[in-house]
């Protein structure tokens, strides 16, 4: 069953949750840029990456942890710009991510050849977890506005304040440059041998790094 969009935060809770993302990640609830950044990865991690995707996840046919970091930076450009274009009305490309993230036979972003439809899982359940936060987004945006449910969604992300598109991210590609120094090079990936590269790669767009990269700097725990 739909939530209903009367669930979202009345006036006054407005206010304790612009409060709050200014004492979470840093952010200028004013500052609608970074706003918009924090809403769309709150808006990836409540619609697609807190749902029954963990169980696939977590199975022996999932996607990996580089699979996922991957896909998330993917899906949270594209909810970035259907936020931005929800603005002016135009809730097509918000209704388009549904697709972006259920789609059973596309492969995933960093040039894997995983698909959902690959996991063997029963994918009815993750879908209707899509699709219903995908449509309350935009009841919150009709009702409430567009600020208004982007602070909503903001704080949403706070499981996610080191996530890229969030303010504090650059502090953790800083943090894992320094790791990959005590790195024997003779045992780094080509992907990753230029640390500049990959410096540049971390802070503009992650997965083009590719899903295989970015894997082994988790499991080495360059990247948490």
């Amino acid at each position: 069953m739909k939530e209903s969009a009367e669930l979202g935060l009345p006036q006054d809770m407005l206010a304790a949750a612009a409060q709050m993302i200014h004492q979470m990640y840093g952010i200028d609830p004013e500052d609608e840029e970074a706003l918009l950044n924090a809403a769309a990865v709150g808006l990836v991690l409540e619609a697609w990456r807190n749902s029954p995707l963990e169980d696939i996840h977590a199975s022996p046919t999932g996607p990996t942890d580089g699979e996922m970091f991957a896909q998330s930076v993917y899906l949270y450009c594209k909810a970035r710009q259907a936020l931005k274009s929800a603005r002016k009305g135009n809730f097509r490309p918000l209704s388009a991510l549904v697709g972006a993230m259920t789609n059973p036979d596309r492969p995933w972003a960093g040039r894997s050849s995983f698909t959902l439809r690959r996991s063997g899982a029963d994918l009815a359940e993750f879908q209707e977890h899509v699709e219903n936060r995908i449509w309350y987004t935009t009841s919150l945006i009709e009702k409430q506005g567009w600020r208004e449910a982007l602070m909503q969604r903001a704080v949403s992300a706070s499981a996610a304040s080191h996530h890229f598109g969030m303010p504090r991210w650059s502090d953790h590609v800083d943090a894992a440059m320094n790791s990959m120094k005590d790195i024997d090079p003779e045992t780094t990936p080509t992907a990753l041998i230029d640390h500049e590269e990959v410096r540049r790669a971390l802070l503009e767009e992650p997965d083009r790094l590719g899903a295989e990269a970015l894997e082994w700097l988790i499991d080495r725990g360059v990247l948490r």
